[in-house]
């Protein structure tokens, strides 16, 4: 039973991985002709929106709205890969105060989990025990008010900012961020369960949050590369 829920989780694991990665690269091409065809005030609403949701929408729950819109992106987006660039190419440009604290704030976060693995992993009431679940909300999935909260789809819409020359290197991290953050999402969860599994206990519950902290220090790293692509000081 055990192996089979591990097998199952992992192999939905590397699915999501697989789609993300693709997805991330699709987009991250067609933001750039939405960029160079509409240009970057009237795409900024546009894009804004497909990935964000509106306001409203994102209070009704995490990932609802926009998961929805993550749907219809990419058929969107593709589907522009038929516009025209018109002679032009996106224009560097500065990246918003808020956004670039969304950044900053999250890798300080990041750093912080990191330092303090252990104590934030674990809670003790009185007895101690291992709460992966921290992992999750430090990388932004538990609330829509975490400066990490669906920090992919704000970078999509935000293609003006990179510096000339770090597209490639930025699409990379893109990628290896949703990678990173979606592993370690799945290794949380498993550890969180890996104790009242058939077969399973504490050996299962550590060997997971243990992926899950490696998966977090890919994330680290990434999110040093996306700063240095957006020219923000970390």
């Amino acid at each position: 039973m055990e192996r089979r829920f591990l097998s199952d989780s992992m192999q939905r694991r590397r699915h999501c991985r697989s789609v993300a990665s693709s997805s991330i690269a699709c987009c991250v091409a067609a933001v750039v002709l939405i960029r160079g065809s509409l240009g970057p005030s009237a795409s900024q609403s546009f894009l804004g929106s497909l990935f964000q949701g509106e306001p409203g929408e994102r209070e009704k729950g995490v990932g609802r709205a926009a998961s929805r819109r993550s749907i219809l992106a990419v058929p969107l987006l593709g589907a522009s890969l038929g516009l025209s660039l018109a002679g032009a190419g996106p224009a560097h440009a500065k990246l918003k105060d808020k956004d670039v604290e969304r950044i900053t704030k999250g890798y300080k976060n990041i750093v912080y989990l990191l330092d303090n693995f252990d104590e934030e992993t674990t809670i003790c009431n009185p007895s101690c025990k291992r709460a992966p679940d921290a992992v999750r909300s430090y990388l932004g999935l538990r609330s829509t008010k975490d400066p990490l909260f669906q920090l992919d789809k704000m970078l999509l819409t935000e293609i003006d900012s990179v510096i000339p020359g770090m597209m490639d290197e930025y699409q990379d991290a893109l990628e290896q961020w949703t990678s990173s953050v979606s592993g370690g999402n799945a290794d949380a969860f498993i550890s969180s369960f890996g104790e009242y599994n058939p077969g399973g206990g504490k050996e299962q519950v550590e060997k997971y949050i243990l992926r899950a902290r490696e998966n977090v220090e890919k994330a680290k790293g990434v999110l040093e590369i996306l700063a240095k692509a957006l020219d923000i000081q970390l």
